[in-house]
């Protein structure tokens, strides 16, 4: 199931998407030459791509993602006694001892991880939950990232791992496995993501406080109307997240 659900999610990719509808555009173009038809979907086609390639129209789909939530900037250990877990979303991993973990773990993960500690820190009751699985045999995401918790400073009795889970579903399952129906807890992962993670885990009863992290669209940046892959992977974001949200929010998973 969750192979499919991401083979459907890359297909709705702006390139897939784009790929798509030039093929057709030149294959109408080429058997029947004097329809409009085809060279319209091509003119759509490059059209859509330098939309989404630069800044304006990449940050246009993005931004309300990354602003459903507000960052978790101060901490009131006070306030949040009852919070027992701050939980790091797994962001993708790659095992090769070869290279260091911060290069093994995918920066969103190192980013999502910084931010639970930092969180952490401020609530010395609090235990730092790490997930992510793997479909190979190996070291999992949560392994990895416990790991970098560890020589990060976190104590390791202060880490548990929910090392199945492999995608936002699994992880809410497992979670309300570990925790028990309604706990509380910090929910660290991207901010994009943090709507569609915030379904998921609210779906099941739990009560998490939100902590995005990870903003691509941040005021002041570099941006400009020239088209470039940066403001590409932004737009590929948001299609991947409007697309899980409605997924969702229709039922899914």
């Amino acid at each position: 199931m969750i192979i499919i659900k991401r083979a459907f999610a890359m297909f709705l990719l702006p390139l897939g998407m784009v790929a798509a509808i030039l093929l057709v555009g030149v294959v109408i173009g080429w058997r029947w030459p004097h329809s409009r038809v085809g060279p319209l979907l091509v003119l759509a086609a490059t059209a859509g791509l330098l939309f989404g390639s630069c800044s304006p129209g990449a940050n246009l789909m993005l931004r309300p993602l990354e602003e459903r939530y507000p960052p978790l900037l101060e901490v009131d250990a006070g306030a949040m006694r009852e919070v027992d877990y701050v939980m790091v979303l797994g962001a993708g991993f790659v095992d090769d001892d070869r290279y260091p973990l911060v290069a093994q773990i995918h920066e969103e993960g190192v980013m999502r991880l910084v931010e639970g500690i930092r969180i952490l820190r401020k609530l010395p009751h609090a235990r730092l939950v790490v997930s992510g699985g793997t479909r190979k045999d190996g070291r999992t995401n949560a392994e990895a990232t416990r790991q970098l918790a560890i020589d990060l400073g976190v104590a390791p009795e202060r880490i548990v791992m929910a090392d199945r889970a492999l995608d936002t579903a699994q992880e809410a399952r497992a979670f309300e496995a570990m925790a028990g129906p309604g706990a509380s807890l910090v929910l660290v992962t991207s901010a994009s993501h943090m709507p569609r993670a915030m379904q998921l885990f609210e779906r099941r009863g739990l009560k998490p406080t939100p902590a995005p992290c990870a903003h691509r669209v941040i005021e002041g940046q570099g941006g400009g109307l020239w088209p470039n892959a940066t403001h590409l992977r932004k737009t590929e974001r948001a299609f991947y997240e409007w697309a899980g949200r409605l997924f969702v929010t229709l039922g899914g998973s």
